[in-house]
């Protein structure tokens, strides 16, 4: 569902994909209103689903997590679909999963200790399931970013 943000809610928005743990005093300071408005705002960001979560991002190197793998899978046997959703969603490793179309079914991102722990939890999900998988070792991300609203992608009247 789109909404239809003014400059205010744009400019708080803006604030928060960048530093999402801005004290509401700072993010008031910098759009020139009052701590109670900006926090009101940002509840209503929060309950009309703008704002989805908040988030700590861990670094996955510093847990023993070397490997990152973009994995697609294509079901043989589309039965056996919401099984094969069920054990990915229950793979703590997984850090995105993603319904698509086109070549695979499901892509998603895996962390791995090392390629034998990402070869054990793709045998594993896929275990006893009809589907093909087609594994790719990501050697860098380079980013990874949140959309940030800007004054030119509001919708035009």
């Amino acid at each position: 569902m789109e909404h239809n943000f003014d400059k205010l809610d744009l400019q708080i928005m803006s604030i928060l994909t960048q530093n999402a743990r801005e004290s509401f005093q700072e993010i008031a300071r910098m759009c020139g209103l009052s701590g109670a408005a900006i926090h009101q705002r940002i509840k209503r960001l929060q309950s009309t689903g703008v704002i989805k979560r908040w988030e700590c991002v861990l670094e996955p190197k510093t847990l023993g997590y070397n490997t990152c793998a973009i994995v697609g899978m294509k079901m043989r046997e589309s039965a056996k679909f919401n099984i094969l959703l069920e054990r990915i969603k229950h793979t703590p490793q997984v850090v995105t999963c993603d319904v698509t179309s086109g070549r695979y079914d499901v892509v998603i991102k895996l962390m791995g200790r090392s390629n034998a722990h990402i070869l054990e939890l793709v045998q594993k999900m896929a275990d006893g399931i009809p589907v093909l998988t087609e594994t790719l070792v990501s050697f860098q991300e380079v980013f990874t970013r949140q959309l940030s609203p800007s004054e030119s992608e509001k919708k035009k009247k």
